[in-house]
């Protein structure tokens, strides 16, 4: 799913889940890609509150998506639902542990791991 010029959102579905890989495919892109718009869009479609989202290889996390990952948390949480991230590299999760969100942010291992809330 194109997301904004230079980004791209991959989208898997379970029967309970749904699972975003955000992906930055170009140097020239959007500053601000409409990330918690588009889960939001996506998950009123198929009436799935529980998000697992993850970065592509390669792909940097910048403050803008950080930000809309707390809007993401705040959704899932005033819906009766779940967002949960997994697979970050340790230079990403650092941003995490900037803002001090790991309370908020664990980072876990997998999807596996991230749908069945197995801590790291």
């Amino acid at each position: 799913m194109d997301l904004a010029p230079g980004w791209e959102l991959q989208v898997d579905e379970s029967p309970d889940w749904l699972f975003f890989r955000l992906a930055a495919v170009s140097d020239d892109r959007a500053a601000e890609p409409p990330l918690a718009e588009a889960i939001q869009k996506k998950s009123a479609e198929t009436g799935i509150r529980r998000v697992i989202f993850e970065l592509a290889n390669g792909t940097m996390l910048q403050s803008f998506v950080a930000g809309q990952m707390v809007l993401l948390m705040k959704w899932a949480y005033l819906n009766d639902g779940a967002f949960r991230i997994c697979g970050f590299t340790d230079d990403n999760y650092y941003v995490i542990r900037l803002m001090h969100l790991t309370d908020r942010f664990p980072n876990y291992q997998n999807r596996e791991a991230a749908v069945m809330g197995w801590l790291p």
